[in-house]
């Protein structure tokens, strides 16, 4: 597992997803995949997600590519794009169960959860 940071350096782990919340770099290398005969997708699982509120924060989600990304879940003041990146701002301290749901542009689909809290 890749720990927290407060200086500008990454964690040097393979398969990552990054979260920068301007204090907190947080990178993990572990691994979520597809239910069995989907497809073979792969999800990158940022397990364990901190950020302040009131801090902007960005992370990557990561997956094979051309998956389409949607999100629920999600603490107060954050988004998701169609392209994997959630970003805003928390509003309110708090822990959340987001799931992150890829899909392939033929229909196959595989999920990830995870805990995010907000501090």
């Amino acid at each position: 597992m890749c720990a927290y940071s407060v200086v500008n350096s990454i964690p040097a782990c393979q398969n990552t997803a990054l979260l920068n919340t301007g204090l907190y770099q947080q990178a993990a290398a572990r691994g979520a995949g597809a239910a069995p005969g989907t497809g073979a997708i792969t999800i990158t699982n940022p397990r364990g997600m901190e950020s302040r509120h009131g801090a902007a924060v960005t992370l990557r989600i990561s997956g094979n590519p051309g998956l389409s990304y949607s999100a629920t879940g999600l603490p107060a003041g954050l988004t998701i794009t169609p392209s994997g990146l959630i970003r805003g701002t928390g509003r309110s301290p708090g822990t959340s169960t987001v799931t992150v749901t890829g899909k392939s542009a033929a229909g196959a689909v595989a999920a990830i959860t995870f805990i995010w809290t907000v501090s």
